[in-house]
């Protein structure tokens, strides 16, 4: 007789975690956008997908004709945050395999992907990125995001 899967308890209590108040607080404003608009990688876009309102950071804008990003929804803000910091110049490969890959697709559950023509009401989102004070002690985190981190070396691409 074969054996019954069982989901994992931690799992599924990361499922059950709805973080949008705590990042509502952070939102400045939006700016509604055409349908076509230009979005880019570290912009926090809001859209109706479907019959939900989504909050999505973007991870790769257009990639094999989706939107691929992280449902802010399921990520704590202390988590979030760091994402910021890291600069565009990373190509989209690399940002994905050092920062998105292991450390939000093993952990979490809110890497999705989004068909561009079912995105609808698209709105750029205003994120405030600066650190509260009780997040400043965060080791994790920098104090100015304007400054980004650099990573090391070793993963940037040979030119």
């Amino acid at each position: 007789m074969a054996r019954k899967s069982v989901p994992s308890k931690t799992r599924e209590s990361r499922k059950l975690q709805d973080y949008r108040a705590e990042h509502q607080r952070h939102i400045l404003g939006e700016e509604v956008k055409p349908y076509q608009t230009n979005i880019a990688r570290g912009q926090v876009v809001g859209f109706n997908y479907g019959d939900k309102e989504r909050w999505v950071f973007i991870v790769h804008p257009e990639w094999h004709g989706k939107i691929h990003g992280l449902d802010i929804r399921h990520i704590p803000r202390r988590d979030l945050l760091p994402l910021f910091d890291v600069p565009q110049s990373i190509p989209p490969e690399q940002f994905y395999k050092t920062y998105i890959d292991k450390p939000w697709v093993k952990r979490w559950d809110c890497y999705r992907t989004y068909e561009r023509d079912a995105v609808s009401n698209v709105s750029i989102i205003i994120y405030d990125t600066d650190r509260d004070p009780d997040e400043k002690d965060e080791p994790r985190l920098k104090n100015t995001p304007r400054n980004p981190v650099i990573p090391n070396e070793d993963i940037l691409p040979n030119e």
